[in-house]
């Protein structure tokens, strides 16, 4: 071989190997090093995150309705690993059914194109969606509910800031006696200083859906799906 050719070859060598890298790690399927789909129990959580809950009957049923890729079978102990322990992560567990839920595990709900996200999501599946999230460190306080493709509540607080108010609140959110107000009303100081929380996604994620933080006790296993946004 003429040292031309080798040059060459080497030079293919060198943007070939990591470009098909590149491609299988893009298009996908891919089977992701540390994701297990032996069926086990479902986790509990809702602190520090931020979810999507709608009634389906399966994992798969929700993804179809995702703009994800590279989509693998994974179970519970798997998609929280990765989806909770890295900072930053763009993937997403789509859990399997819970008492008819399926729950999205590490959808962003802290931007102004939130509410407009989730309400294509239920244009696809034609039902409810409903997406929470809370952080302490950062105050944050998210709900969105959005059916028929239309958003008919989204609030969104983080950093003493208002992102989103959309629609009136709702009886159950009035039932709490927080508030949704800017600043206090002369005579109102008190109440104003009651404003949402993550007591409050939690009890909301109750009422509207399922409470994720009890679902250790269910003792039905299964496996869900982990993806890239």
């Amino acid at each position: 071989m003429s040292r031309d050719l080798f040059a060459l070859g080497f030079a293919l060598t060198l943007v070939g190997v990591p470009a098909f890298v590149v491609w299988r790690w893009w298009r996908g399927p891919l089977t992701r090093a540390g994701v297990d789909a032996t069926p086990d129990r479902p986790r509990g959580f809702g602190y520090k995150c931020q979810w999507l809950a709608v009634q389906a009957r399966s994992a798969d049923e929700v993804v179809a309705a995702l703009d994800v890729r590279a989509p693998v079978p994974c179970n519970w102990e798997s998609g929280f690993a990765r989806v909770f322990g890295a900072i930053g992560g763009t993937e997403v567990f789509v859990t399997p059914p819970v008492d008819g839920w399926v729950f999205v595990l590490n959808f962003p709900l802290e931007d102004a194109a939130s509410p407009a996200a989730v309400a294509r999501i239920a244009a696809k599946l034609g039902r409810t969606v409903h997406g929470f999230g809370s952080h302490r460190g950062v105050s944050l306080a998210t709900w969105v509910v959005a059916d028929g493709g239309a958003v008919r509540r989204a609030w969104c607080v983080g950093d003493g800031q208002r992102v989103f108010d959309v629609g009136d609140p709702t009886p159950e959110e009035l039932a709490l006696d927080i508030s949704f107000d800017a600043e206090p009303a002369h005579d109102d100081d008190d109440r104003w200083s009651r404003q949402s929380d993550e007591a409050t996604v939690i009890a909301l994620a109750t009422a509207w859906t399922r409470d994720p933080t009890t679902l250790d006790a269910v003792e039905t296993t299964g496996v869900g799906v982990l993806a890239r946004r």
